[in-house]
């Protein structure tokens, strides 16, 4: 695996995901490295990847044909889910899609974007009611990910240099880093600690994800560390959620299959 830029896991089958650039596919295999297969081909330029571990699903972004892209977990049915603007203005567009993250609970996706109007978007699990939910105070946002325990998103910006966190609807934001940290690419949450990679520095740091302190270096590598995760059931968490829209969302997407 020499080419891979976006992964994530499903703590269901016990199963990792990536994307490989490369060789433009995206991949699964066990836990212990069993079974390893292609899943999706034709992938042109795939950035994130997300595992929906409800509604057994996977979603990817596009960089090239600037979309975002749904299949089954094996693969099947491939189909885009999100393409174009998100608002009637048509400012928030599909350009540079980077990262991508879900919250199968109220049915969400969020997507970063740092095109020439860079945004932060969100989406139905069904492709409906686009909106930008961060559009201000934002230049190359790279990495994006959610506390589950607090219904917070988070992201980070490798031009303006900070992470923040916001809520769902990207209303009170509040700043964990500002300004000092060099290229912050993909983070993830857990517990009380945000962890993100720094292509910069090529580490791997963690602090406190309310206001950065006890901030720290956990790895030091030769490469850009592109994506993280942590593999855990609180990060994937079964809980309960609106039946009657998981419901809809499945049958919609079963309808447009």
């Amino acid at each position: 695996m020499n080419s891979v830029v976006a992964l994530d896991f499903d703590r269901v089958d016990k199963r990792l995901y990536w994307i490989d650039v490369s060789r433009r596919v995206i991949e699964r295999m066990y836990f212990n490295g069993s079974n390893r297969e292609v899943v999706v081909n034709g992938v042109v330029h795939g950035e994130g990847l997300a595992v929906d571990w409800i509604g057994r699903k996977l979603y990817w972004v596009d960089s090239t044909l600037d979309c975002l892209k749904v299949s089954e977990l094996d693969g099947r049915f491939v189909r885009k889910l999100v393409e174009h603007c998100v608002d009637a203005n048509n400012t928030y567009c599909f350009e540079n899609p980077r990262a991508i993250v879900l919250h199968p609970k109220y049915g969400y996706v969020f997507w970063t974007d740092w095109g020439n109007k860079a945004f932060i978007g969100r989406a139905g699990m069904d492709g409906v009611n686009k909106v930008a939910v961060i559009t201000t105070k934002i230049e190359w946002p790279n990495g994006i990910t959610i506390d589950y325990t607090n219904d917070k998103l988070y992201w980070s910006d490798a031009h303006l240099n900070y992470i923040e966190f916001s809520d769902l609807d990207g209303q009170h934001r509040h700043t964990v880093y500002d300004g000092d940290l060099p290229h912050p690419f993909a983070l993830t949450v857990f517990e009380d600690s945000v962890y993100w990679t720094d292509w910069n520095m090529r580490t791997v740091e963690k602090g406190n994800k309310y206001n950065g302190s006890g901030r720290q270096m956990l790895v030091n590598t030769t490469h850009r560390p592109f994506d993280i995760h942590v593999c855990h059931p609180y990060r994937q968490p079964i809980c309960e959620f609106n039946l009657w829209n998981f419901f809809i969302r499945t049958f919609s997407l079963f309808l447009y299959f």
